[in-house]
């Protein structure tokens, strides 16, 4: 099935429009090479084309894992010059923004790809800052499902391969999972419903703040179970693991075992 038939309602359906912004952006020529790039049965990278679609070269592989690598690393870096310690980088204005309280959120969602991607500096230095300057102890209201997919996450992944892999950083001593577990017991406030599924928002000082909105999502209500589940098994407290799956079978209509 070729590109086109395979999302003819996506990015394919929008070509004016990436048209038009290339345009303005780079000229008329570049972008008509711009539009192609994206919306054609190939890619260029690294002056080579390639077909989306079909068996991959070695060579192709490589290419694409070095693509991947620079795309990640010029956001990373990206981050650290203009946002750092600020929780996320507005691209438009360049400069940081804190939409969850100011945790380096960005910094702790890269730590595993920082790892994946055999950089054990720069995860050195991230570790190392987080160990040193990174709290929970903040007056601000947060947002439960981001804040566990991406921070709680993030703690939880680069601590299990920390552990498996003790020379990245010598001396780690578990920092990260106690963070984890700081952050964890912050969030648990948000599971203390009729229902036991969580709410959207918890203050990390207060809990649940008088008059807070009684709505949720159902990723917020059904996909916590991974990251509270990992926390339980780290620390030996089943607490995490059982509100989370409390959520899950009450969303389901299912019985708790």
């Amino acid at each position: 099935m070729s590109v086109y038939a395979r999302f003819p309602q996506s990015l394919l359906g929008y070509s004016w429009l990436l048209g038009a912004t290339a345009s303005f952006l780079i000229g008329t020529a570049g972008a008509r090479d711009a539009v192609s790039a994206v919306t054609g049965p190939k890619r260029c990278f690294q002056n080579q084309w390639h077909n989306r679609t079909g068996s991959v070269s070695q060579e192709e592989q490589f290419a694409l894992r070095d693509e991947a690598r620079q795309m990640f690393f010029a956001g990373y870096e990206s981050y650290l010059l203009h946002a750092f310690p600020k929780d996320e980088l507005r691209p438009i204005s360049c400069s940081g923004h804190d939409s969850q309280g100011g945790m380096a959120m960005t910094l702790i969602d890269a730590l595993d790809s920082l790892l994946v991607m055999n950089s054990p500096t720069k995860l050195r230095e991230a570790t190392s800052w987080l160990q040193d300057n990174l709290t929970f102890d903040v007056d601000q209201r947060v947002h439960v499902f981001e804040v566990t997919i991406r921070v709680l996450g993030g703690l939880l992944s680069c601590h299990i391969m920390l552990e498996r892999m003790p020379s990245t950083v010598p001396g780690y001593d578990g920092a990260l999972l106690r963070l984890a577990t700081d952050l964890g017991n912050r969030l648990l406030p948000a599971f203390d419903t009729k229902s036991g599924i969580p709410l959207s928002w918890v203050h990390l000082r207060k809990g649940v703040m008088p008059k807070e909105s009684r709505f949720t999502c159902t990723a917020c209500a059904g996909t916590m179970l991974l990251e509270f589940g990992t926390l339980s098994r780290l620390t030996g407290n089943p607490v995490y693991e059982q509100k989370a799956r409390h959520a899950v079978n009450r969303v389901f209509g299912e019985p708790d075992y």
